[in-house]
């Protein structure tokens, strides 16, 4: 039973949609980002991402809106907070007579697991009254491990090796379990899943059978299929990058180099259509989701897309059997010459930093050389300095010294002009009676 939702009705209307990794999620935020202008004429509108300050990847999603919980980005890069964000989303969702469309990768972390229908039932009270509307693609688990295991080798992500992936597949995997959460709050009628299976895609392509899921029919703007999609590396450069004798090395710039511009460059172009996965791998997969993606098919998909997610394993394609040969004599010639470009490369860079080194210590001692004259050049001043307070002291003790005797002798005048002065009175009053 295929669900579908349209915007006709022009309520508030909020639509979350849950991308699950490697299902054109990327493809499908970067078209909505980028047209919504063309968006806003059918009636729908793609909610502010609130830019990162360090990451702008980020950009034409909402991963902001899911680091209410706990995540894996540094929440201080955004511009307000998770809790700020869902308050702006609420009132942008409520103040426009249409569809808001949310965005994130994320959020299948938070649904695959048991307590995922309370983010669910957070999401819907926190928009009311506005109605709440789930959509998403899904896609074949054995394909889907494949993919998302060379995601986490791309991204430096790797925490174990292949087999012990899959011994422990995400907890979203388990589609109809997940989607069952989301059902237990908004209802069936409020969730529209789609196989993510090109064969099945509307013009061959992801985005337009996204936005005909919505009722949004055909939009212009930039066309959906120039719009990149996220690359993996392939088979041979994963297999070494999640080797057991190797992984904890991943992140190592020599050991990246190998891997990426070597492994993973177009002379061993052939290993990006060798699955990873072998068959025997595939089957175990998809056998352990067997009775779950009945139900889903039941639940949420088409007859067409039912016949896809259920169809048999196929057992003839071509993958990488450790077993076998992967490179052959020339692939060893060619990688041994890039590894000794790149040593060669290495050194001169490694000589290079040398004599740099070797320059910066010279300057650190012409430096220090100098600072040792400017030490001395300030001592030196300051002797001077203070030999110059000792001269002066001295001369303002002379000074005083002098003034001194001044006083003393100016004293000694007024000392004997008073003598005088009464020697003469004496005299004269003397003569006043001889008379």
């Amino acid at each position: 039973m295929m669900q579908t939702t349209s915007v006709a009705e022009r309520e508030p209307t909020l639509v979350v949609h849950f991308g699950i990794e490697k299902t054109g999620s990327t493809s499908i935020q970067r078209f909505l980002y980028h047209n919504r202008s063309s968006l806003e004429e059918k009636g729908a509108r793609f909610a502010s991402t609130h830019y990162a300050r360090d990451n702008h990847i980020n950009d034409v999603n909402h991963h902001i809106l899911r680091h209410k919980w706990p995540g894996w980005l540094n929440p201080e890069t955004f511009p307000i907070t998770p809790d700020s964000a869902w308050d702006y989303l609420s009132e942008e969702v409520n103040s426009f007579n249409g569809t808001t469309i949310i965005s994130s990768e994320r959020f299948p972390d938070l649904f695959g697991e048991d307590n995922g229908a309370d983010v669910v039932d957070f999401i819907k009270r926190r928009v009311a009254p506005a109605r709440v509307h789930f959509v998403g693609f899904v896609r074949r688990q054995d394909n889907l491990a494949e993919s998302h295991f060379k995601e986490r080798a791309k991204g430096n992500d790797l925490t174990g090796t292949l087999e012990e992936y899959l011994a422990r597949p995400p907890a979203f995997f388990d589609f109809n379990a997940m989607l069952e959460r989301i059902a237990g709050v908004v209802g069936r009628d409020s969730l529209t899943v789609r196989l993510y299976d090109p064969a099945l895609f509307s013009a061959g392509s992801v985005v337009p059978t996204f936005l005909q899921a919505l009722g949004l029919g055909e939009i212009s703007g930039q066309d959906a299929d120039k719009v990149r999609e996220n690359l993996s590396l392939n088979s041979l450069a994963v297999r070494v990058f999640a080797d057991a004798r190797l992984i904890a090395y991943h992140r190592h710039p020599e050991f990246n180099f190998v891997v990426r511009e070597v492994l993973d460059s177009t002379r061993f172009s052939r290993f990006e259509k060798v699955r990873l996965v072998s068959p025997a791998q595939r089957l175990k997969i998809m056998n352990s989701y067997r009775t779950s993606n009945e139900a889903l098919a039941d639940n949420y998909l088409s007859n067409e897309e039912a016949a896809r997610l259920l169809a048999p394993v196929q057992t003839e394609a071509e993958w990488l059997d450790l077993c076998s040969p992967a490179l052959t004599l020339n692939d060893t010639v060619e990688l041994l010459v890039a590894l000794l470009g790149r040593t060669e490369s290495a050194i001169a860079a490694a000589r290079s930093a040398e004599a740099e080194r070797e320059s910066a210590i010279a300057a650190a001692r012409s430096a220090e050389a100098e600072r040792e004259s400017a030490i001395a050049a300030a001592r030196s001043a300051e002797a001077e300095r203070e030999s110059a307070i000792a001269a002066a002291r001295s001369a303002e003790a002379e000074r005083e010294s002098a003034i001194a005797a001044t006083r003393s002798a100016e004293a000694e005048r007024e000392r004997l002009l008073r003598s005088g002065y009464a020697y003469l009175k004496a005299v004269f009053r003397h003569r006043q009676r001889g008379r």
